[in-house]
């Protein structure tokens, strides 16, 4: 596929896109095995390890801010695939939540049997974990802190879904207005006594998030033949980015800022020499280690550290293979035979109905 060309139906991943899910993830491996769980983020040490690693390392953490670049690339592909909001959100759900239920519980059971007692959640966690409403419930947490990203892409789902269905065919325009409408609401938040506006630009307008899907939706048009908007998204992200993103230091911002470069490259098609096995192999099994590998894979380290007396390095890159192979697992056994039965169901049901009885949801101009 030339950089220019539009996606199609039966085109498979872009692998440039597959080097970049690769590399985000173990950016967030890296922070997670490294610092995360270290002084001074975290005292004591859970690890066991015999030294100290570098705080910078705590930029690895930008990856989930690199995957939501992607996503609103990706996102925005898929939405000019389907015809129907219902059945984007269908595919949406369909490729996340049957290996986020499988890693629930999976991470459940292995942290309360083997990690630390601030890692130990309750079956009620677990539970109310799979509504994704966590966050929003009295004394429930999540059984991976890390799952806090899944709820913001389901909820830039819905947002972008509703945004599209509604100005479909003036698509920018209402996007933009969106973007605009999270910028003021967090300035006006910012005078005293209007503190509930900041509220509502972060949780329904996703502000300190939205500049990052939006450059990915900007690339996307880019990708698409330079397609009218591309530029009118690129600076509501800026704009946004500015004014919302909680960012705070040089080397965050500087991080940010390559994590753009990279996605130019992508798109003007200087960046295929990344579609390497390796790189394509982490980045197709992304998703199911993002689930899995925090609380799993900390819980583990010192089993091989202290009970095993292995170095550090040596420790953190037997757990990340471990992690990697159960991954691979889910990947293989859930995460894609599952997307493939719901929407096996859903092309001969749900799709063939829904315009019928939900026309005013549908994509047709």
């Amino acid at each position: 596929m030339s950089p220019g060309s539009t996606p199609t139906h039966t085109e498979s991943r872009l692998p440039e896109l597959d080097a970049f899910r690769a590399i985000a993830i173990l950016g967030v491996v890296v922070h997670h095995y490294l610092s995360r769980w270290a002084p001074p983020d975290h005292a004591p040490s859970l690890y066991g390890y015999h030294y100290s690693y570098p705080q910078w390392l705590d930029l690895g953490a930008m990856g989930v801010q690199f995957f939501f670049i992607i996503s609103g690339f990706v996102i925005f592909m898929t939405l000019e695939r389907c015809d129907h909001l219902l059945e984007f959100w269908v595919r949406r759900i369909a490729r996340l939540y049957p290996a986020f239920v499988v890693a629930t519980f999976m991470t459940f059971a292995i942290a309360n049997s083997l990690g630390p007692a601030e890692f130990h959640s309750t079956l009620k966690d677990a539970l109310l974990g799979l509504t994704f409403l966590s966050g929003y419930i009295p004394d429930v947490k999540l059984v991976e802190p890390a799952y806090w990203s899944l709820v913001v892409e389901l909820q830039f789902y819905c947002c972008i879904g509703i945004v599209y269905t509604l100005t479909h065919g003036r698509f920018v325009t209402g996007w933009t207005a969106y973007c605009a409408a999270g910028t003021v609401l967090t300035l006006l938040g910012n005078i005293p006594g209007w503190h509930i506006l900041a509220t509502l630009a972060h949780h329904v307008f996703l502000s300190a998030y939205i500049p990052y899907f939006t450059i990915g939706m900007a690339f996307y048009l880019v990708f698409s033949d330079y397609r009218p908007g591309w530029w009118i998204f690129a600076l509501a992200a800026l704009v946004e980015y500015a004014v919302a993103t909680p960012l705070t230091t040089l080397a965050q911002h500087l991080t940010a800022a390559a994590m753009v470069l990279a996605f130019a490259g992508f798109v003007s098609g200087r960046l295929k020499f990344l579609a390497v096995r390796p790189l394509l192999f982490v980045g197709g099994i992304s998703y199911s280690l993002y689930l899995l590998h925090q609380y799993i894979g900390v819980s583990l380290i010192p089993y091989f550290t202290r009970g095993l007396g292995l170095p550090d390095l040596v420790a953190a890159g037997c757990v990340t293979a471990l992690c990697s192979g159960l991954a691979w697992l889910m990947m293989r056994y859930v995460e894609v035979p599952a997307k493939r039965a719901i929407l096996r169901w859903s092309r001969q049901h749900l799709f063939v109905t829904l315009p019928r009885y939900l026309p005013a949801l549908s994509f047709a101009a």
